[in-house]
């Protein structure tokens, strides 16, 4: 990561600080801390540790492999301490590797000599993924991209014959570009150079749990980069600043869409992000720019970086705003404020680069670094800011041999003004978090018998030490321990093992049942009894609500509700008698009707209809002389309201029953909710046909009757408040639902019954119900304990709550039967044609902004989405049945992130 020195309007700046003068490396305690900030803060609070040069680690060239190993820990130990919860580690800090590769040799800053690997095979890389995740950080590979070798304008590294005979450049020098001060770079314009480095990221990724890719901020040096050669065989003619830019812009694009491929299949998916210089453009550039005054990226760099958020090319940015607040000619406040404006609504995460190194640099108690006073004004400007969701600091020396500043930060992270309006949601701590795990199977939890012919275990282990089932080494199995294993079943019984030193031998038996038997024992359906007109026999609503059906049969689902006292005629019944046919074409549970004969005129005559508006709804009310059933369907832009009885068809009774009475809509404006509306009468039905104005989405409808009224009521397209850009869903109403509970578990993971779904399930709406609160929401649940919520209450609560949304947190499983070990991802769900586009757009937020798994937007039958006054959907977050799932569904961070990005699809969904 460069240095900026104070003065902004000095262009490009070359990493010229000497190494500071490392303390002699002691032993540390290699236990890992607990993970205290990591598990209690949903921001990202990141650490540079920088490789070239040995600024930060190792300290020197050529330690062993014990020395590697004890530097590492001592950084990561001191990080967790202060605070930090990812370190961003340099593994490529000029085209040389921390890590065994074919596209790149062993980094000299390693090992004395490029190309030589380090002692005893020692994989820093590996050994940091893995050190950082005992201690419940994220650890991100941080590259240069373009850098082939470090010098300077005294010193130039340009000799090719000074690199490692595998080195790329020394393979392909006509990709490369010396420059006056000292660097030598590969050419950004040489379409096989930015394969081969992004060819290096997948590399990583194919073969290492890192969270994250990280690019820096070094591109294009400047504007003098001497690309003569390069844009006269690919620029074509183009500009060259558009060109320049066009291969930037391709080496961002390019390096997203391989970070996916080389993920494909894997649970866990890195991020990928760039933190560049911290100016686009400045207004007297552009008016989109800033309001600043220094470098611009856009001219100096080639780096369009606002484009890369506007297109989604990264999973966040962490612009370097090394400047105090204040500051002339780039101020951080403003920086700040204009960076969250170019991430808001985009999906892609904000993260700031602050200078820790500054602190302390001013000798003058009133300017702006003296102290750290400077770092801490800026982490409680960032914590005022929703769409700030972290921060990286540069770097880790600073704070070793500063502790005034490690304790600033410390204390920082601690205080309220930091922790204002985010109440820390953790997961419980698992046993599995420490070393010493215990042998479990969670899936089956006992012995079982099944006709299946095969059968998926499920369970968690001690991550340190092989375990075996019936003596075959298990050997796929997450840090923390959790494991799969799939087996074909003999009929009869099957004897399951499972042993790991120094645990306790755990047996599953699985008896597979022989089967046999005659026929499946399903009774073949009731048949139906048609009930002519003529017999006058009517069916008259009990409860408050009651379901509707298309069939004789809950399966489908329901088509709406009825309510209490309203009436039709019946025109069939099962012969079970448990089901009857109305004259409206549903069928209503016999259950939830009285039935008697009535030889009077089956007639609703309706007058008066008025339209009145509210911020959130708009109604229609009827006057009527008889309450019978009313049914509204809603599909392709079109409310249909059906009323029965309430038309003349001719018949005698009916005689003299007028056509239905017109609706008058409201002026119509853009904001309007119908454009038209049409009334007629067919088949004893009066029917009202209203049509959705352009742009207008209908969230929401349903229907109250009386003896003398009918209201429909029809929910207007939310819309966030423009007011507070910082606050868009003040004024909503939101309700969460956490699946399960009680004496309900949902699905067992690897834990069996020590974490289960209804517990992730509570604590992931728990998180989303903070960042919901941090949006300025007002947020129910259906239930905030573990409690058991039946499906019926959980309808209940909506209803009286009447919400403007409502969200059920899952998460999904498998049949035992299916070896799930490769099935994982999110997917949403919902029922009625009213929920599909919030459905449909939450889906598509959230694989796409968390890099998930596509496992589609369904519709289905689920009791908890019949509610038709709001959208109603169900979020499957991922599958307990899965290791690396449940992995990530008991991890704070994941889950920290998941219920940010939940919060604000919803947000951007209320502005769409």
């Amino acid at each position: 990561m460069k240095k900026l020195l104070a003065f902004i309007v000095i262009f490009s700046l070359l990493l010229t600080i000497a190494p500071a003068a490392a303390p002699a490396p002691t032993a540390p305690d290699t236990a890992a801390p607990e993970p205290e900030a990591a598990a209690e803060t949903p921001e990202l609070r990141g650490l540079w540790v920088a490789s070239v040069y040995n600024l930060d680690y190792p300290s020197k060239p050529g330690l062993d492999a014990e020395s590697l190993k004890n530097e590492a820990l001592a950084i990561l130990n001191q990080a967790a301490d202060i605070g930090f919860n990812a370190i961003f580690l340099q593994v490529r800090p000029a085209s040389d590797a921390f890590y065994p590769s074919e596209y790149y040799p062993w980094s000299s800053y390693l090992t004395g000599t490029q190309g030589t690997a380090p002692a005893a095979d020692f994989d820093p890389l590996g050994f940091w993924v893995e050190e950082a995740h005992k201690r419940g950080m994220e650890l991100h590979a941080w590259i240069n991209p373009f850098r082939v070798a470090a010098g300077s304008s005294e010193k130039p590294a340009h000799d090719l014959n000074l690199l490692a005979e595998n080195h790329p450049a020394r393979l392909h020098p006509e990709w490369t570009v010396p420059y006056p001060n000292g660097n030598l770079y590969f050419d950004p314009g040489i379409p096989s150079a930015r394969e081969w480095i992004i060819g290096g990221v997948a590399e990583i990724v194919r073969r290492y749990p890192v969270d994250g890719i990280h690019y820096d901020d070094y591109f294009y040096p400047n504007t003098d980069f001497p690309d003569q050669a390069s844009y006269a065989a690919y620029g074509n003619g183009a500009d060259l600043g558009e060109w320049r830019r066009s291969n930037i812009n391709s080496l961002i694009q390019s390096t997203q869409n391989a970070i996916r491929a080389a993920s494909e299949g894997k649970s866990l998916k890195p991020r990928f992000g760039v933190s560049p210089f911290g100016i686009w453009l400045n207004t007297a550039s552009s008016p989109e720019g800033s309001p600043t005054k220094g470098s611009e990226s856009y001219r100096q760099h080639y780096a369009d970086t606002r484009k890369w958020v506007q297109n989604q090319w990264l999973d966040y940015i962490c612009p370097q705003i090394y400047w105090n607040i204040g500051y002339e000619i780039a101020d951080y406040s403003l920086l700040l404020q204009w960076w969250a404006d170019v991430v808001q609504d985009t999906g892609v995460a904000l993260y700031i680069g602050i200078a820790a190194y500054r602190a302390g640099s001013d000798s003058d108690s009133q300017a702006p670094w003296y102290g750290t006073a400077e770092i801490t004004r800026q982490l409680e400007l960032n914590a005022q800011y929703p769409q700030v969701r972290g921060h990286i600091m540069y770097r880790h020396q600073f704070f070793a041999s500063n502790a005034a500043l490690s304790g600033a930060v410390r204390d920082a992270y601690r205080s309220a003004k930091i922790h204002a309006a985010q109440a820390p949601i953790s997961m419980p701590a698992l046993a599995t978090s420490d070393p010493a795990g215990v042998l479990t199977v969670g899936r089956p939890a006992q012995n079982i018998t099944t006709g299946q012919g095969k059968y998926f275990l499920l369970g968690a282990s001690d991550p340190n030490k092989p375990v075996f089932i019936n003596g075959q080494e298990i050997t796929s199995r997450t840090w923390q321990g959790y494991f799969s294993a799939y087996f074909p079943l003999n009929k009869g019984e099957n004897v399951f093992t499972l042993t790991q030193e120094g645990q306790n031998p755990v047996t599953r038996v699985i008896t597979r049942a022989s089967g046999g038997g005659s026929g499946n024992g399903a009774s073949s359906p009731p048949g139906i009894e048609e009930i002519p007109r003529e017999r006058n026999l009517y069916a008259q609503v009990v409860p408050p609500h009651a379901y509707v059906f298309s069939g004789a049969s809950t399966s489908g689902g329901s088509k709406g509700e009825f309510v209490q006292g309203q009436t039709d005629y019946v025109t069939a019944q099962t012969t079970d008698g448990k089901w009857i046919r109305l004259g409206i074409g549903l069928w209503i549970q016999a259950s939830n009707v009285t039935i008697y004969e009535d030889a009077a005129p089956f007639m609703n005559v309706l007058s008066d209809p008025v339209y009145t508006q509210t911020s959130k709804w708009d109604a229609i009310t009827w006057k009527t002389t008889r309450n019978t059933a009313a049914a509204v369907s809603y599909e392709d832009a079109h409310v249909v309201l059906d009323i029965q009885g309430a038309v003349s068809t001719g018949a005698a009774e009916n005689a003299g029953v007028p056509a239905p009475p017109s609706v008058t809509l409201p002026l119509q404006s853009e904001t309007a909710l119908f454009a038209s509306v049409a009334a007629s009468g067919a088949d004893g039905k009066a029917r009202y046909d209203f049509t959705l104005n352009w742009g207008q989405r209908l969230e929401g409808y349903y229907i109250t009757a009386t003896a003398d009224t009918l209201t429909l009521y029809l929910k207007k397209t939310l819309r966030s408040d423009p007011s507070d850009p910082l606050k868009p869903l003040t004024n909503l109403v939101i309700l969460l639902d956490p699946g399960h509970g009680g004496t309900d578990t949902g699905a067992l993971g690897p834990l069996g019954a020590i974490l289960p779904e209804d517990t992730i399930n509570l604590f992931t709406a728990l998180k989303v119900k903070t960042e919901l609160e941090n949006l300025g929401a007002t947020v129910h649940m259906t239930r905030a304990a573990d409690q058991n919520v039946s499906l019926e209450e959980r309808v209940e609560i909506s209803r009286a709550l009447l919400p403007d949304l409502f969200i059920s947190i899952h998460a999904n499983s498998m049949d035992e039967s299916v070896d799930a070990g490769g099935i994982f991802g999110i997917s949403t769900w919902y029922k009625e044609s009213v929920s599909a586009d919030f459905a449909e757009f939450m889906y598509q937020y959230l694989w796409n902004s968390l890099s998930r798994a596509q496992k589609g937007n369904h519709q289905s039958n689920l009791y908890v989405c019949r509610p038709t006054w709001t959208p109603s959907i169900i979020i499957e977050t991922g599958f307990m049945c899965n290791p690396s799932e449940y992995a990530w569904l008991t991890d704070n961070l994941r889950q920290n992130e998941l219920a940010y990005r939940i919060a604000r699809a919803t947000a951007a969904y209320c502005a769409y």
